[in-house]
């Protein structure tokens, strides 16, 4: 369900889609966080960037940004990509790619849905949550409790953190994204 506004009848804006089609390029290269250190266990620790999103001339693109999240230490291993965008102080998911997950994905919604029935009931391994695919479900699959309920498998499995940000590039239309660097804390890790 695509609509111009997205507000009134339960359909996604329009400009949701244009933002997701559109040729994208990173107007900052930011540095990630530092690890998160709400548990005793490096592994537990996370860290993410969030990075401004434009046009390929160099204009912004008002709201739109990448959110890359990582486990700090520990390659491979549930890393999760979101293209947002912001919609007065929050900043909405509107699609995103699970890398190396460590649990499979369940597609419950989808069995409801006959425009979903293509949708695998489980997925294992890397995916991706698609604008278009949430959108057959209307605005609700993109705000709690849903957040992107809908996913599909990746086209090619993931051997990098490098192959990884070359599959967001695609799914999201961002240029030359495989050229960021993963989290400065997985570089001497083996």
């Amino acid at each position: 369900m695509v609509g111009k506004s997205g507000n009134r009848d339960g359909s996604v804006p329009g400009f949701w889609i244009d933002v997701l089609r559109m040729p994208k390029t990173l107007l900052a290269w930011p540095q990630w966080s530092d690890p998160n250190t709400r548990s005793a266990a490096m592994a537990a620790e996370t860290t993410e960037v969030v990075i401004p999103l434009g046009t390929r001339e160099g204009s912004g693109i008002q709201g739109a940004q990448l959110r890359l999240n990582a486990f700090a230490y520990r390659r491979m291993h549930e890393i999760t990509a979101t293209l947002e965008i912001g919609h007065g102080r929050l900043a909405v998911p509107i699609s995103r790619v699970d890398g190396w997950p460590a649990d499979p994905h369940m597609n419950h919604m989808a069995r409801k849905h006959a425009r979903l029935r293509r949708v695998p009931a489980v997925v294992e391994g890397s995916h991706v949550h698609r604008l278009l695919d949430n959108a057959r479900l209307g605005l609700k699959a993109f705000r709690p409790p849903h957040n992107l309920p809908i996913a599909v498998p990746l086209p090619e499995p993931l051997t990098s953190f490098r192959g990884f940000l070359r599959t967001v590039g695609r799914e999201f239309n961002i240029v030359n994204l495989e050229e960021f660097d993963p989290p400065p804390s997985q570089e001497y890790l083996l």
